[in-house]
């Protein structure tokens, strides 16, 4: 994927973060303890990611106030968090950093999971485990899920986003990115909306 954009002009930085591994969810009476995918530990290190290229800024020739976080999935999960979250003060307790450092300018967010709050009583076993990778139990509660929901965190400091989504998805609901942009638009945030007829998240 980001050779796609290298090719197309753009400097793009991908980032890791940490994670078990799906191997690690593959036996269920083996699951991990304490997963180190819970979070915050992925939004912290994403936002420590930022502040390096703004800290390094000028020796990398890249323009400070023009970084974006793109995601798609369960990342454009991460990139929703970042964007909600960025100016709060725990996280900037949690970095050690400024918020200045890790604001993103713009996020773009494709077919992202940006509501957990259905999964309250979820039956299905798959998706009981990506609860458990996220925030650590099996059987979460609401207020669990809704803080590693963006959509209940939109704010007034939540940078321009494009979405896009499909109607046809049958893994992430197109209400997710739906909701959001109904949530910023109640905010008065500038945002852009695709909801395509038809594809689904394996584009990529």
């Amino acid at each position: 994927m980001q050779w796609n954009f290298f090719a197309k002009g753009y400097d793009c930085c991908v980032v890791y973060y940490s994670t078990e591994g799906l191997d690690a969810y593959t036996k269920s009476d083996l699951l991990p303890q304490n997963p180190i995918s819970t979070f915050p530990t992925p939004l912290v290190e994403l936002a420590l990611s930022i502040a390096i290229l703004r800290e390094n800024s000028a020796e990398w020739n890249i323009n400070p106030d023009d970084i974006s976080v793109l995601g798609f999935s369960a990342a454009g999960n991460l990139a929703g968090l970042l964007s909600v979250y960025w100016s709060e003060p725990w996280l900037e307790k949690l970095t050690g950093k400024s918020c200045k450092l890790y604001k993103p300018n713009a996020a773009i967010l494709a077919y992202a999971v940006l509501d957990f709050t259905s999964y309250i009583n979820e039956k299905d076993d798959q998706n009981k485990l990506v609860v458990l990778e996220i925030t650590g139990k099996l059987h979460a509660s609401k207020k669990a899920l809704e803080e590693v929901s963006p959509v209940k965190h939109i704010n007034k400091n939540t940078p321009q986003t494009f979405i896009w989504c499909t109607m046809q998805d049958p893994i992430v609901p197109v209400e997710n990115s739906l909701e959001y942009a109904v949530a910023m638009r109640k905010q008065k945030s500038y945002l852009n909306c695709i909801a395509t007829k038809e594809g689904n998240m394996v584009w990529h």
